[in-house]
């Protein structure tokens, strides 16, 4: 969690609130076919890090992992 960009951590919080907004709950939606489309420009958060390499850095911080994330958790 330490090295997951905050605009990943602020991405799962509205997509809950979303989903709490529209009357539907986690496990109603559970196993339910559905798409996360999103859109993230910025990496300064990623650059930063580029100081501290960690393993974990990549998946907590690319893009193309940021829907995944959602969809995985929802």
């Amino acid at each position: 969690a330490r090295h997951l960009d905050p605009q990943h951590r602020l991405l799962l919080e509205v997509a809950w609130e979303a989903m709490e907004d529209a009357g539907l709950p986690a496990d109603r939606i559970a196993g339910t076919s559905g798409g996360v489309y999103l859109g993230i420009m910025w990496q300064d958060f990623r650059d930063w890090l580029e100081r501290e390499p960690d393993v974990y850095a990549t998946t907590g911080n690319g893009h193309n992992f940021a829907a995944g994330r959602i969809a995985y958790a929802l």
